[in-house]
């Protein structure tokens, strides 16, 4: 499992950012539940040095910055367009949460949620809405019709949410069973020549549950994984043994 706390520490100290903590954990130190990391594909084989690198993660200018200096470490020289590449490196990410109970959840693009330093929002929460005076007031239809409209109006003004977390610092209120987050952050890797054709793409997904949103730990646990990987494979010429050519074509 790769180590937890570093690599964000190191990013998000430099950014100089300062935010507050409270449904989602946004802070670098990780001291929270085990994380489950899943790993799919493979990056292939290429040799690095020398080669010109159009780097890019989707919707982060600051994880762009990593990965550049990544692969800069590995050899290549980074370049600013596409047109100028012999090879593209390319990633993407997407921060995904449920609660067991319910259906408050969360999906938002990695890119994103680390240029916001963890800002993630929930939506969908649905309300029963009750009427107390006896008889019913409205018809089945009509009642579900009113609670719609009442919960939409608190969701989209905020209003319910933030309550929420005043009084019981949970945004559905006071919850005693499935409270817990399934959450995902999923990155994939993606390197290909500048023709087009693939040398290789990799899958990495860092998962866990949390009463808390975790976007930032597993963001960093699947990132640090993708790079490793980045590493392994790159980090030296492909050599004869390993049966394939500098451009990842096998033998």
């Amino acid at each position: 499992m790769p180590r937890i706390g570093a690599l964000l520490c190191l990013v998000v100290a430099a950014s100089g950012a300062a935010h507050a903590q409270g449904e989602n954990d946004t802070s670098t130190a990780y001291e929270g539940p085990p994380v489950t990391m899943l790993r799919d594909g493979g990056l292939g084989a290429i040799d690095l040095a020398g080669k010109r690198a159009y780097v890019e993660f989707q919707n982060s200018p600051r994880l762009s910055t990593l990965l550049a200096r990544r692969a800069q470490s590995l050899g290549a020289v980074v370049v600013t367009t596409g047109s100028e590449a012999d090879v593209w490196i390319e990633a993407k990410g997407e921060f995904k949460a449920a609660r067991e109970y319910g259906n408050r959840r969360a999906h938002a693009d990695v890119g994103e949620v680390f240029e916001k330093a963890g800002a993630v929002q929930t939506t969908g929460l649905r309300q029963d809405v009750m009427f107390s005076h006896g008889g019913a007031a409205l018809d089945a239809a009509q009642a579900t019709v009113a609670a719609n409209l009442l919960s939409a109006v608190a969701d989209a003004s905020g209003f319910r949410g933030w309550f929420n977390n005043l009084v019981a610092g949970d945004p559905d209120g006071f919850c005693f069973r499935g409270c817990e987050y399934k959450q995902t952050a999923a990155i994939t890797l993606t390197v290909r020549q500048a023709s087009g054709a693939p040398v290789g793409s990799l899958s990495v997904a860092a998962s866990t549950s949390d009463r808390k949103l975790l976007p930032l730990p597993l963001v960093e646990a699947a990132l640090a994984e993708a790079l490793g990987e980045l590493d392994r494979a790159y980090a030296s010429p492909p050599s004869a043994a390993s049966g394939r050519e500098p451009n990842g074509v096998e033998k």
